[in-house]
């Protein structure tokens, strides 16, 4: 995966906006007029309530283990990233996830500040359109139901899933999600923030150390990712 996978309710959203632009892109002219279609295209769906009962129409396992969905959810997001609808932190602002036991009887629930590099996935259960509103504008809060390594969704029917905003609808299947691989990124920091500066000595010291051949770029490159994983845990 890359961002966010989303299973229900706002895939279905996302690919009915998705529909409508391409039968008709010439009222797709603006940032606003978009997100007033889209908030149109959301509203169908109050009376349709075509993703409820979800807990009955996929099966979630985490690490191995069982995971149930909330009676009244209509939407699974799965979470590489802190937010997800356009600045939403559904995992720092849900509510606790449930106390869940692995296939070995050991406890996989945690609640660790979501990162991009500690191999963890969040996952979270969302309501229809109208709690999709209210995260929208901080009024109320997702679900969360566990952060594990590796994922298994099995849909039992035809069900909307979309992947970083990109919605089709998926036929039975078993989808299994996990980190494939790392890769450096860059994150701007504050100029004068003592991680910054901390930052800069230790490039500087890397970079010394190359150039002398105490070490290859590749010990050059890990060594980097791990300092990084330290700095962002310590400082921000």
């Amino acid at each position: 995966m890359n961002n966010y996978v989303g299973i229900g309710i706002d895939a279905k959203v996302a690919l009915e906006f998705h529909t409508m632009r391409d039968n008709f892109p010439s009222l797709f002219q603006s940032q606003l007029g978009n997100k007033m279609w889209y908030t149109g295209v959301g509203t169908v769906d109050l009376l349709r309530r075509s993703c409820s009962n979800l807990h009955k129409r996929l099966r979630l396992e985490c690490d191995g283990a069982v995971v149930e969905l909330p009676a009244d959810a209509e939407g699974l997001v799965i979470l590489n990233i802190p937010c997800h609808m356009g600045g939403v932190f559904l995992w720092e602002h849900g509510h606790a996830a449930p106390q869940l036991t692995g296939p070995a009887g050991v406890a996989i629930t945690t609640e660790r500040r979501p990162a991009l590099h500690d191999g963890l996935l969040e996952i979270v259960a969302i309501g229809g359109v109208l709690h999709m509103g209210r995260l929208a504008v901080g009024l109320s809060r997702g679900q969360r139901l566990c952060q594990c390594s590796c994922v298994s969704i099995t849909t039992l029917e035809m069900l909307p899933i979309q992947v970083d905003g990109e919605p089709w609808m998926q036929p039975p299947a078993t989808l299994t999600l996990g980190a494939r691989s790392k890769a450096l990124v860059l994150k701007r920091l504050p100029a004068n923030s003592p991680a910054a500066r901390m930052a800069g000595l230790v490039r500087e010291a890397l970079d010394a150390a190359v150039y002398v051949g105490t070490i290859d770029d590749a010990q050059r490159q890990a060594l980097t990712a791990e300092i990084a994983a330290k700095l962002d845990h310590h400082w921000l």
